[in-house]
């Protein structure tokens, strides 16, 4: 799933794998002010992180953007729009209870076309605590984030 931040907020959105293997925003996405505590954040981060699934259908080519809910939430024309000042960190989680573990990584603007690609090396994992561990680890990420 992915975090973004843009003038001055969170958006936080599901992710999930279609049957052909690539990712698609799934449900309405969350907004929080940048100001939210980190628990907070890290609490809707972990709730779209339960919607995230693998095996969606593949939606076909006449199919709306997968990125239209976004849009509308933000009242934006288009993705150019929304990627401008833009950052991003993606959030992934493996393993249930004690033995959970999260990635979390920044990741590079490339504007519209080129979406945002992940900054590999300067991804951190790490035993899953509480919300607002999750939380802070995904605000400091951004500070990696381009």
């Amino acid at each position: 799933m992915s975090v973004e931040l843009r003038n001055d907020e969170y958006i936080v959105s599901a992710n999930s794998q279609t049957e052909a293997g690539f990712w698609i925003s799934v449900g309405t996405p969350f907004r929080l002010p940048d100001s939210a505590p980190a628990g907070k954040l890290g609490q809707v981060i972990r709730d779209a992180l339960s919607q995230s699934q693998q095996g969606v259908p593949t939606p076909p080519r006449d199919a709306d953007s997968p990125a239209r809910p976004l849009l509308d939430l933000l009242g934006l024309p288009d993705y150019a729009s929304y990627m401008k000042g833009a950052r991003s960190v993606e959030v992934y989680a493996e393993g249930i209870g004690t033995d959970e573990s999260i990635e979390v990584t920044p990741k590079r603007n490339e504007g519209a076309r080129g979406g945002f690609t992940t900054i590999d090396e300067q991804a951190k994992v790490f035993p899953y605590d509480s919300p607002g561990q999750l939380g802070t680890e995904v605000i400091r990420a951004f500070d990696k984030a381009l």
